[in-house]
């Protein structure tokens, strides 16, 4: 159910009271020629998801569902870096606020595409991409952040993994203003770094990157090996050593590997 629109800035505002999956109401109004900059927000997802289209819980006003529309004309390599920038992007906006009350956060990045406080998964960031053979139509990038949530909210296999901005810094927080936060520097930092100076969103990326030189599990097409994390490449896809040689990952996800003392 649509209950507005708005513009602000660069950025037209589609508001949702509830949508089955901000990624998939935007690419409806992407391939309706919708600008670059069109945002859309949904107070409530029923089939928000994450990678790999696994579930993720989008309850009613307690979270910010929001999808952002992209039509860049740089190398299609480059893609990956916008992921980067939007967690960057987002690991900044939520130390910056809890610094306003007085609060120390510590945000961390997952690769390729979670923010994480302490061990714990905060936000979660879905890109999407549409192509008319090799020319690159859109990407739409997908932000799903936990606000307003008590630990209560969260079902009890979710609640030794997640967190949310509420349990972290003790009040409750604005949507609005938490979207109004990242959208505003994104924008800023996109116009800046993309293309020509994406060493910066590596080095920023780089500096927050959680596991260096800690063994996980990856899952690649499939299959599961142990791997050893080293750090990103200049591509920002991820480098581990595997069996005494270096490979870079492209694609797939790791999971810690806990460490057995024996």
């Amino acid at each position: 159910m649509k209950y507005g629109t708005s513009t602000a800035g660069a950025f037209n505002y589609h508001y949702f009271k509830e949508v089955g999956s901000t990624n998939d109401t935007l690419a409806e109004l992407a391939r309706q020629n919708a600008p670059e900059w069109t945002v859309v927000l949904a107070d409530h997802q029923t089939n928000g998801r994450g990678r790999y289209r696994r579930s993720w819980h989008s309850p009613a006003g307690l979270g910010m569902w929001l999808s952002l529309l992209l039509r860049p004309a740089f190398d299609n390599r480059q893609l990956n870096f916008i992921n980067l920038l939007a967690a960057n992007t987002m690991a900044t906006v939520l130390e910056q606020l809890a610094t306003t009350v007085q609060q120390q956060m510590v945000t961390g990045l997952k690769w390729p595409n979670d923010v994480w406080v302490g061990d714990k998964k905060i936000c979660g960031i879905l890109p999407e991409s549409s192509f008319s053979g090799q020319k690159l139509q859109y990407i739409i990038v997908g932000i799903g952040l936990n606000i307003n949530q008590s630990l209560s909210d969260f079902s009890e296999d979710l609640q030794p993994f997640a967190t949310s901005l509420k349990i972290e810094t003790g009040r409750e927080w604005p949507v609005k203003l938490l979207a109004t936060r990242f959208l505003d520097l994104f924008r800023q930092q996109y116009s800046e770094f993309i293309p020509n100076q994406t060493g910066k969103i590596l080095d920023e990326y780089r500096k927050k990157m959680l596991f260096k030189n800690e063994t996980v599990n990856l899952f690649l097409n499939d299959q599961t090996f142990s791997a050893v994390v080293r750090d990103i490449d200049d591509d920002g896809f991820l480098e581990v050593d595997h069996d005494g040689k270096t490979k870079i990952i492209n694609s797939g996800e790791f999971r810690v590997q806990p460490v057995r003392i024996n």
